[in-house]
């Protein structure tokens, strides 16, 4: 990935409710059906997972939760037998202090490879920024003020510009 933000929305898969979505169809003469109909609906929309090149986070009912892609440290695919029948997975992502959860997403598998692949760019980017190297004074503390308070006094006539600079010299 580049260094320009890029951000990828998934919704879980359809295949994810096909219990609510078969129970609605048995059930539309009854009426009833286009409840479970509604709710299928509703579940897989409710939920929004935001994927971008530095962090992964899941929406929902407003809320979102993230994790920063350098603090992810496992990942993992689970499925259950019917998941695994229709072709989806879980994909968990866990860190120190907490674990995301995308559910019922197509393709599991290749979308984890392309997630540990955007972890460990993030994390060998990381790693390569330079650290911050504290310079060194050149003069020890309290050493300017002294000279300004020197400067101030040669200023207002109260020492010779000798004797200015001779302190000066004394302090560098």
């Amino acid at each position: 990935m580049s260094d320009a933000q890029q951000k990828v929305t998934l919704h879980p898969s359809p295949k994810n409710y096909l219990g609510y979505y078969i129970l609605g169809i048995l059930t539309l003469p009854l009426l009833v059906g286009f409840v479970f109909l509604w709710m299928a609906y509703k579940r897989q929309n409710e939920k929004i997972y935001h994927i971008s090149n530095t962090s992964i986070g899941i929406e929902e009912q407003g809320v979102l939760e993230q994790l920063s892609l350098v603090d992810i440290q496992q990942t993992q695919v689970t499925q259950t037998a019917v998941q695994k029948l229709l072709g989806i997975g879980n994909i968990e992502l866990s860190a120190k202090v907490s674990t995301l959860v995308l559910e019922g997403l197509n393709t599991p598998f290749e979308l984890l490879k392309k997630i540990d692949a955007a972890i460990a760019f993030e994390k060998q980017k990381l790693q390569q920024k330079k650290p911050v190297t504290v310079r060194q004074p050149t003069h020890s503390p309290g050493t300017m003020e002294k000279i300004d308070q020197l400067t101030g006094m040669w200023q207002q006539g109260l020492i010779s510009y000798e004797d200015y600079e001779n302190e000066r010299k004394k302090l560098s």
